[in-house]
């Protein structure tokens, strides 16, 4: 796949598992990679690392954040937004593993289908198809791609997917032209385009590697907005 090799030229993303931005070489759990993904939504990296160091901090484990009072975190939380939603995921999610599992730990996954892990991931409350596949890819170490909004807004532009589709149809219409063994890579370098090249506003198109393969910039250097 060409594009994703000149991804990786310019960008050089995706030798490790650890080099997703927002987890820095931590969480281990698989629990625990849910449950930073879901501090992640609407949120920068950097904030949900800050948050993440500042939660486990106060409460260490999954089931000491079960324990807390709901306003415990939402307040560690408010910093990145919709607080008081990701917090109720939280301790929601936290109580069904727990359930679930017979004990406050995802590693059960390890041995499931990438299938089973996927439907018993959407089943989580305040877990998209995105959160799944983020979980599938860096806290199982399993080859699925996922599809933020930096990958859709390229995937639009490039012509991949059409204008006006939902996350699970560009999840679906994706899949069968990524080839086996390059979603990490894949998706680290286009997240690393999305933020320094392919911008939402103002693209640096004059820049881009891509161009050829771009339906959004004109020969003439035109863009129009999409």
């Amino acid at each position: 796949m060409e594009l994703a090799e000149i991804l990786e030229a310019v960008h050089g993303r995706g030798t490790s598992y650890r080099e997703r931005p927002s987890l820095s070489g931590e969480p281990d759990g698989v629990l625990e990679t849910l449950l930073v993904t879901i501090l992640s939504q609407a949120s920068s990296d950097g904030r949900t690392r800050k948050i993440w160091d500042r939660l486990t901090e106060q409460f260490p484990t999954p089931g000491a954040m079960l324990q807390a009072r709901p306003g415990e975190i939402e307040e560690i939380l408010r910093p990145g937004g919709l607080a008081k939603q990701k917090a109720s995921y939280i301790q929601q999610v936290i109580a069904r593993v727990c359930a679930d599992m017979g004990e406050c730990s995802l590693e059960r996954l390890r041995s499931w289908t990438d299938g089973e892990c996927r439907d018993y991931l959407l089943d989580l409350p305040g877990v998209g198809i995105k959160t799944a596949a983020c979980v599938l890819l860096f806290g199982l170490d399993r080859d699925v791609f996922p599809v933020d909004t930096h990958v859709a807004r390229i995937a639009r532009r490039l012509g991949l997917v059409s204008e006006g589709a939902a996350p699970e149809r560009i999840h679906r219409d994706l899949a069968p032209h990524i080839p086996p063994g390059i979603a990490l890579s894949l998706h680290l370098n286009l997240l690393e385009h999305g933020r320094k090249v392919c911008l939402a506003v103002s693209p640096k198109c004059g820049m881009c590697d891509l161009q050829k393969w771009c339906c959004w910039y004109g020969e003439d250097g035109n863009r129009e907005a999409r």
